[in-house]
């Protein structure tokens, strides 16, 4: 059976014939009954009836049942998910571990995928289901519908059984309906047509001349990048929430349909865009932001004064084709079909600002080019450079339309166990997050390698926002028991036993909930919130008859309260869209609506990911929209404007406020009251006009308030960014955020919720705002995110709740020192949970943890645990973290442990036997140095040979080089680098009298060593562009970026090296003087050989791996920081001389490496060393099992005298000896890890 074959089966009706030959063919099932037996289905008002079809084994023993449920088909399935989930419960909860069921209506059906596999009993030996809710994996089939995806995946299967033979593999079936392959098929497939959107499309520069009236030609030509790229995504985001509307059979096919569009249109625009412009732009901004009817839609020739008109009449052969076409498509609202086009009434053109380009003048028609082609024919397109990928050299890339026509699109956003194999409205979050991504010159390189990379994964949402709104309700209601409050979290249980004053204290702590994304990015974090509050409230008050009521007291309250405005009309309109909202349309629709109205806010720097935060609203709103045709606008309620609701905003920058006012001026406060309803009043507004009517009291409110405010005494500056303040511009975006002034929030959040950016402040063009902000949190070399949690900090109400994912770096970075003392100190964790090595993200660059905390005093009761692995566990994160979670007391700025218990108590007993290297008296930790330029200041052997032969003086400042990659364990592998050694100021660098970049210096340079300074010069542009605050300004172009000023000396005393990243622990001995990368780090002083024993040793890195920062692929990093906290015990030098003598073995074999003796014998002495190491801190238990080892080792022969060979046959006698069975020094490394100890560190560090 082929795809095709099954293509054919699936675009059908259902026939139960047929589908039994798919499920002989496919899945190889034999024991299929010949008579479909009816099986107990759970009471439903369907009158559903289900039957066992039949059964089999997977590869692995899995028992999978197979069943048919038939279903009137007057029932909405979309509508019943939990109902149909629940329907043959009873079956596989205890008959078998899966389940593939048919859900049958005839023309439209269900193939369901419901996964509970269960685990043996060893005790009871019987299969018991895991604890954690099934999953309902599902493909919509029938007439009408796309089924390529399906048809291609289970033709695999086949594939693979007639092949191979025998049953199938579980993870076969689960791999059929994975959701997320076909999310980045989709996106891989968009991604490509994007880039090559990028190389064709042109819109107007308008706006960025507008922002910036002073900007130049060259200065424009470089915004052209994101000025595209930004209007190519609006563009595919106002046609992808179109292609949903299709899915509610709200806008005809045939508008997207090549046949039938050459019929309508001419293709006569002179850029070859006239399917964009005639039917798109039509669509967009004088369709669906019109409302219906003859007198609103209609073409005009006016070239002025219109907004919402059709235009292009030239472009189009058959006008009344088209007006039949778009006359039953609902007016939509909602400001995502706006055109952003301003001074549209102007009669002057040259007034004008172009964005959209939605223009009938003949000048505008070249200034805006979407060519026909990108939405109809394929094209072979050169991607390498856009993918950094030599591959993509020939890429055949589709049409938009042709994308979009190839998949299945589904209108309801899936759940953690509700998962419809089709493309949901999260698609856009990721689809766009990565797309916002790959033109930001922070991520751009990533995106376009990677799919999914900056987009938060939906069951990571699920707990965050889970976790969030208990601890909120828990203020609410403390008394009300966890298993309570979980179950009323459960997608797939039914309502926990509350009384009625539970639910009403539950059902008015969601009505007045406050919470906000301070970077919102695409709307994850928000739309989970609003799912999870749908979810509550439709267990709470399933008729809604609670929540009805509250928002008619609401309205009553607000428009008895409101200034001038609350008459008697306002309250009448107010009470008249509430009962619409809850009668006209389902449960959910008025759930939603007032939660988004009251509830959920959003801020995100780029004006365009708050556009599609917006849409996924928007789209949630239309799915629960019921259609009636006999109904104004078909039944369909225009959307609501999301303007105040979500804004392109700096979150991090507040106001300059006056902080010698306390009292607020009356006048002012009247006006904030009268402006709040005027933006409430715009959120329901209809139509065009009562949203110019609105936006106009806006403004003009804006404008007294911000001149009372300069009358009391606030900065004119201040008072002017408030006045100027437009929440309806969608195109650019405030450089300040006030909760105050945006959203009328005074007291501040209850929830902050959100996944902020990640940017090494040190990357950032610009951080003399932030830093002048005041924030404590703020370093030199710390992340933007550390910010965030601050000023999240700071819009908490008092006891409001916080709950980011973030980079994890902070709970052990350097710089993360001040955001730990700030988190310990102002805030009151509750919940941290550190994803170590795990890629949350699909791009390995980052490593996260989740944190939850209170804005409360701490109150010691932090709960933490690391989730190890590659992978989420199997169990629900909630679950993972109750059976691993540690009370984490007394935190501090120093670094944030988090471990297991057996591994806490060994770091415990560790740290009890040692002093922390930074705490010696007789060490000094120093850095290799840093050049800026490698290729200019490292040399070979020959180019050092050349300048000492040319000026033997030149000697002096050529200094022996070791690379990071030089470095091994124990010693180093010289391979003759060397480093021209040039300090600041060379060569007048003793001259104290030289404070900044010196020509005296450089002339001094280039008369006395004329061929290093050739040399140099010959780099001289790419020396002068490093650092370039110092470069030419604090030292000469020529000079070492830092050189070691205080310390360079010190390389040429015995010390100990090693490289900043490795996998393990990498420390060497080097007494020759070699200088080293600023790759490497080294430390001086007394007792090194002692200490590069314990350093190298498994117990010394086992404790480092729990406090070290770890880096893309789990290696560690072993600088400095980290390095000096290490616990050394401190012994005497008599007790240092056996662990100094093994150390001087090792470091001769290491010169024999290419004797197979030598190395057998070093690899036994590092065991020996390591063993030692063992008995140095677990001494009781070693001796408790007689395995001691330090004493035996001092009784062998040390080294004595310099020659190499002697002493090389005199260690290899020893280790003859030592390696004997009857040696007891054998005896100690074989038998050492009996100890529980000592064995859970080696089965730990590498």
């Amino acid at each position: 059976m082929t795809a095709e074959d099954l293509k054919k089966i699936f675009e059908n009706s259902y026939i139960q014939q047929s589908w039994i030959t798919v499920l002989r063919e496919v899945f190889g099932i034999k024991n299929i009954l010949i008579k479909p037996q009816a099986v107990d289905t759970t009471t439903n008002n369907w009158d559903a009836k289900g039957f066992e079809l039949g059964s089999f084994e997977t590869l692995e023993g899995r028992l999978v049942g197979v069943y048919e449920v038939q279903i009137s088909d007057t029932v909405k399935l979309e509508r019943n998910k939990v109902g149909l989930r629940n329907l043959l419960k009873p079956i596989y909860d205890n008959d078998v571990d899966a389940a593939l069921i048919v859900f049958n209506q005839g023309s439209q059906w269900r193939f369901s995928y419901v996964s509970q596999v269960r685990v043996r009993n060893k005790e009871t030996n019987r299969r018991e289901k895991k604890t954690t809710d099934p999953k309902r994996y599902t493909y919509l089939f029938g007439e009408g519908q796309k089924c390529r995806t399906a048809a291609e995946r289970f033709a695999k299967i086949q594939q693979h059984f007639n092949l191979f033979g025998g049953a199938v593999k579980l993870e076969e079936i689960e791999n059929a309906f994975s959701v997320e392959s076909l999310t980045k098929l989709f996106y891989r497939e968009l991604s490509d047509w994007y880039f090559r959107a990028l190389k064709e499309v042109k819109f107007p520069d308008d706006g960025e001349r507008d922002v910036n009236k002073k900007l130049k030609k060259e200065e424009l030509e470089k915004e052209e990048k994101t000025r595209n790229a930004t209007n190519t995504i609006r563009l595919i985001t106002r046609l992808i929430f179109v292609w949903f509307l299709k899915q509610k059979n709200l806008v005809p096919d045939e508008l997207f349909d090549k046949n039938e569009i050459d019929k309508i249109i001419n293709y006569k625009d002179k850029t070859g865009s006239t399917y964009y412009k005639a039917i798109l732009q039509n669509l967009f901004f004088a369709t669906l932001n019109t409302e219906m009817g003859d007198e609103n839609r209609k073409f005009i020739e006016r070239q002025y004064g219109v907004q919402t008109f059709y235009r292009y009449k030239r472009f189009f052969k058959n006008t009344e084709r088209f007006l039949e076409l778009t006359k039953n498509i609902p007016f939509l609202n909602g400001g995502l079909f706006e055109n952003l086009d301003k001074n549209i009434e102007d009669t002057e053109e040259d007034n004008k600002i172009r964005i959209d380009c939605f223009s009938n003048a003949m000048k505008n028609e070249g200034r805006l080019t979407v060519p026909d082609s990108l939405f109809f024919d394929e094209k072979t397109i050169d991607l390498s450079d856009d993918y950094g990928d030599k591959k993509k050299k020939s890429q055949n890339v589709k049409g938009l339309l042709t994308i979009l026509q190839s998949y299945n699109f589904t209108i309801e956003e899936n759940t953690p166990f509700e998962i419809e194999i089709a493309l949901d409205p999260e698609l856009l979050g990721k689809v766009f997050e990565n797309l916002l991504a790959s033109y930001n010159p922070e991520t751009e390189t990533t995106a376009r390698k990677m799919t999914g990379s900056f987009y938060t994964p939906r069951e990571i949402v699920d707990y965050m926002v889970d976790e969030s709104l208990k601890a909120y309700l828990n203020n609410i209601l403390p008394d009300l028991p966890e298993e309570k409050l979980n179950q009323l979290f459960s997608y797939t249980t039914e309502s926990p036993d509350l009384d009625e004053e539970e639910k009403r204290k539950l059902i008015h702590a969601l009505d007045e909930a406050k919470i906000l994304d301070p970077a919102c990015g695409s709307g994850a974090f928000p739309m989970g919130v609003l799912h999870k509050m749908v979810l509550l409230l439709n267990k709470l008050d399933p008729d809604n008859n609670n929540w009805k009521e509250i928002q008619r007291k609401k309205a009553i309250e607000e428009t008895e309260e409101a200034f001038r405005l609350g008459n008697k009309a306002d309250r009448d309109e107010r009470l008249q869209n509430i009962s619409e909202a809850f009668e006209d349309n389902s449960d959910d629709y008025g759930r939603k609506l007032y939660l988004i109205e009251n509830c959920i806010y959003g801020v995100d720097i780029q004006p365009i990911a708050v556009q599609i935060a917006k849409l996924r609203f928007f789209i949630s709103l239309i799915c629960d929209q019921e259609v009636n045709e006999n109904r104004k606008n078909r039944g369909v309620r225009p959307l609501p404007n999301l303007e105040t609701k979500f804004v392109a905003a700096n979150t991090l920058l507040g106001l300059n406020k006056p902080k010698q006012l306390l009292l607020r001026n009356p006048k002012i406060e009247e006006l904030e009251t009268e402006l709040n309803e005027v933006r409430h009043k715009h959120f329901s507004a209809r139509t065009s006009a009562a949203k110019r009517k609105w936006r106009t009291q806006d403004h003009d409110l804006r404008e007294q308030i911000g001149e009372l405010l300069k009358y009391d005494g606030w900065d004119n500056s201040t008072a002017e960014q408030i006045a100027k303040w437009n929440p309806y511009e969608q195109s650019t975006f405030a450089d300040f955020f006030d909760n105050e002034w945006m959203f009328g929030i005074l007291d501040g959040f209850d929830i902050i919720i959100g996944n902020p950016p990640y940017i090494s402040l040190q990357r950032m063009d610009d951080t003399e705002a932030l830093k002048k902000a005041g924030y404590k949190t703020f370093e030199k070399t710390g992340d933007l995110y550390s910010l965030f949690y601050e000023q999240g900090n700071n819009l908490l109400k008092p006891n409001g709740i916080l709950c980011y994912i973030t980079s994890n770096k902070w709970i052990n970075a350097n710089y993360g020192k001040s955001t730990r003392k700030f988190l310990a100190t102002q805030t009151n964790p509750l919940i941290l949970i550190d994803f170590a090595k795990l890629r949350i993200f699909e791009a390995a660059t980052v490593f996260v943890n989740i944190l939850i905390f209170q804005k409360a005093k701490n109150k010691n009761l932090l709960h933490a645990c690391t989730i190890e692995g590659q992978k989420l566990p199997d169990q629900e994160i909630l679950e993972y973290f109750n059976a691993n979670k540690l009370l984490l007391k007394d935190l501090d700025d120093d670094i944030w442990k988090i471990n297991n218990s057996a591994t806490a108590s060994i770091n415990l007993h560790i740290e009890s036997k040692g002093t922390r290297l930074k705490d010696w008296e007789d060490l000094s930790f120093f850095r290799g140095i840093t050049t800026g330029l490698n290729e200019a200041f490292h040399i070979g052997k020959e180019k050092r040979n050349q300048f000492v032969h040319s000026d033997p003086k030149n000697i002096e400042y050529i200094k022996p080089l070791l690379r990071g990659k030089d470095i091994k364990r124990w010693g180093y592998q010289y391979e003759d680098w060397y480093m021209l050694f040039i300090p600041w100021h060379f060569p007048l660098q003793e001259d104290i009298t030289i404070a900044n970049a010196s020509e005296k210096a450089e002339r001094k340079f280039k008369q006395e060593y004329p061929d290093i300074y050739n040399h140099l010069l010959s780099f001289k542009k790419e020396l002068s562009e490093r650092n370039q605050a110092e470069t030419g300004v604090r030292y000469e172009w020529y000079a070492l970026q830092r050189y070691g000023a205080d310390f360079w000396t010190n390389f040429e005393l015995p010390k100990l090296v090693w490289i900043e990243i490795s996998d393990r622990a990498n420390y060497a001995y080097d007494e020759t003087g070699k200088f080293l990368t600023n790759s490497a780090y080294f430390m001086t002083g007394k007792h090194l050989k002692y200490i590069l024993a314990v350093l190298n040793s498994k117990v010394a890195d086992y404790y480092f791996s729990q406090i070290t920062a770890t880096i893309a692929g789990g290696r560690k990093r072993y600088t400095k920081q980290y390095v000096e906290m290490v616990p050394v015990p401190q012994i005497s030098e008599e007790a240092e001389k056996p662990f100094n003598k093994i150390v001087d073995y090792i470091l001769l074999l290491k010169k024999f490496t290419d004797d197979k003796d030598a190395r057998n014998a070093c690899t036994h002495f590092e065991s020996v060393l390591e063993t030692m190491v063992y008995e140095l801190y677990f001494e009781e238990l070693v001796k408790s099992k007689s395995l001691e080892i330090i004493k035996h080792v001092a009784e062998l022969p040390e080294i004595v005298g310099s020659d190499d060979n002697k002493n090389y046959f005199g260690v290899l006698n020893t280790y003859n000896k030592t390696y004997q069975k009857d040696s007891s020094i054998r005896n100690s490394i074989f038998f050492i890890d009996s100890i529980p100890e000592i064995k859970e560190i080696i089965s730990t560090v590498l």
